[in-house]
């Protein structure tokens, strides 16, 4: 509607400076691997500047635009999470064998991931870096804050 907001999240292709861009430079095959599991494919996404500029041939206006994800949560999404996740998560392997009634979590409600929500919230108001390169522009995706001309 008229003069209505909205913010959306989205994945960008221009990694550059991320902990994602440190992975895919350190380990290729196995970041490259760990993206394909997630469904993310760099060549898939837009840029940030495309992001932007789909906004904007939507008839948007971009009130705000952040970098998000540029290596505190990611940390948490690639090491912290999986590590706390590990004793609970039913593998591929082991469904294909049959059902042994072993319990999966892939929920982002339950409690581990909240409380390492809660544990990020706190890291990045320490991680000043990690704000100012968000608010530079940096990040594996991007927040757009955008509002619909009155």
């Amino acid at each position: 509607k008229p003069g209505g907001r909205a913010l959306v999240k989205g994945n960008v292709s221009d990694i550059g400076l991320t902990f994602d861009w440190l992975q895919s430079r350190l380990r290729p095959a196995r970041w490259r691997a760990s993206q394909a599991e997630l469904g993310h494919f760099l060549e898939n996404f837009r840029s940030k500047a495309e992001h932007a500029k789909a906004a904007r041939a939507a008839g948007l206006r971009i009130v705000r635009m952040r970098g998000a994800d540029v290596f505190w949560e990611n940390i948490a999404d690639y090491v912290i999470l999986p590590r706390l996740y590990a004793p609970f998560i039913r593998t591929a392997e082991a469904a294909s064998r049959g059902g042994d009634g072993a319990l999966t979590l892939r929920v982002s409600k339950d409690l581990p991931h909240r409380l390492v929500r809660s544990m990020l919230r706190v890291g990045e108001w320490m991680a000043w870096p990690e704000w100012v390169l968000g608010r530079l522009g940096f990040g594996a995706s991007v927040y757009l804050e955008l509002a619909k001309p009155v």
